[in-house]
């Protein structure tokens, strides 16, 4: 999907502090699953490509969609960080969050440990 693997990292520790087996459910009714918290509204679409709830808990196959759901946001939005926040609230995305404020502080904590 053409994305950063540091931004992906960055939205995973984030997301569920790298813990693959991470559920956390919401307050309307969805939950999120896995390293990069798939939400459960994916689940229809995913099975169409034989995508199962359990494949979320593989960090491999949940990264993957991961990327695939980041890149449906930048499709929408373009390279911004409206499609950082749209990974996040979906279509309630806005260009500055607290969500994107984190993803942005902790992408540069890791971009500053790389290239050291």
């Amino acid at each position: 999907y053409d994305i950063n693997p540091y931004l992906l990292f960055t939205i995973a520790q984030v997301e569920s502090n790298l813990n693959p087996q991470a559920v956390n459910r919401n307050k309307n009714g969805t939950y999120d699953i896995g390293l990069m918290q798939i939400n459960s509204r994916w689940l229809r679409v995913l099975k169409k490509w034989g995508i199962k709830e359990k494949d979320l808990f593989n960090p491999c196959q949940n990264v993957f969609v991961g990327a695939w759901v980041l890149k449906q946001c930048i499709n929408r939005y373009g390279n911004t960080w409206k499609s950082i926040d749209c990974y996040n609230k979906g279509s309630k995305a806005k260009e500055s969050s607290k969500y994107v404020w984190k993803i942005y502080n902790e992408y540069n904590k890791l971009f500053a440990q790389r290239s050291k």
